[in-house]
């Protein structure tokens, strides 16, 4: 990991701190994350984009099994996120990618209860399914809102943004630079 740190100070007349840190998420993918720290608030005041790319689907496979009782035989993972943080409140989105994703290997899955592979069958199935054909990802993106405490995603947001991107409107991978507010 290496992390950048320019103009950090807690003068407005110094202008805005920023941060830049760059690394591999779960030792595969290329990550960098940017933050603006507005300097002199009573409460936290910052910008931050995220970029995680090309994350080896496996490497998740520990929490695979442990959350979703499923693990992964390939494909990769990227994520993207703007989230502002000003006057207590949280605003932005996230935005994960799920492409080439394989869940059940009959070499993989042989010594797995008939039961588990049905399971890991219907998985894939269903990622096929939600699968967008021109990007050959499964996208989704979703508003983050509310007090820094407590911000909230919308559940059916992301299920309505699931199933437009599988057969509408794919969603394309990248921060999308929305407006800033000074």
């Amino acid at each position: 990991m290496n992390v950048d740190l320019d103009n950090f100070s807690n003068r407005p007349s110094e202008g805005y701190g920023t941060v830049k840190v760059t690394g591999r998420f779960m030792g595969s993918g290329p990550t960098v994350v940017m933050a603006t720290f507005r300097p002199e608030k009573p409460n936290p005041d910052f910008d931050l984009d995220v970029s995680i790319v090309k994350t080896h689907l496996k490497s998740f496979n520990d929490a695979l099994r442990a959350y979703g009782h499923v693990d992964v035989s390939s494909g990769t993972f990227a994520f993207f996120s703007e989230l502002k943080v000003k006057d207590g409140q949280v605003a932005g989105y996230v935005k994960p990618f799920f492409k080439d994703v394989e869940v059940y290997d009959p070499q993989q899955d042989k010594d797995k209860a008939l039961t588990q592979k049905m399971y890991e069958i219907v998985i894939d199935g269903i990622t096929e399914l939600l699968k967008n054909r021109p990007e050959e990802a499964v996208a989704t993106k979703t508003d983050v809102t509310g007090p820094v405490e407590n911000p909230q995603a919308n559940t059916w947001q992301t299920i309505v943004k699931l199933v437009q991107n599988a057969f509408f409107n794919a969603i394309l991978p990248g921060i999308e630079r929305q407006a800033r507010l000074a």
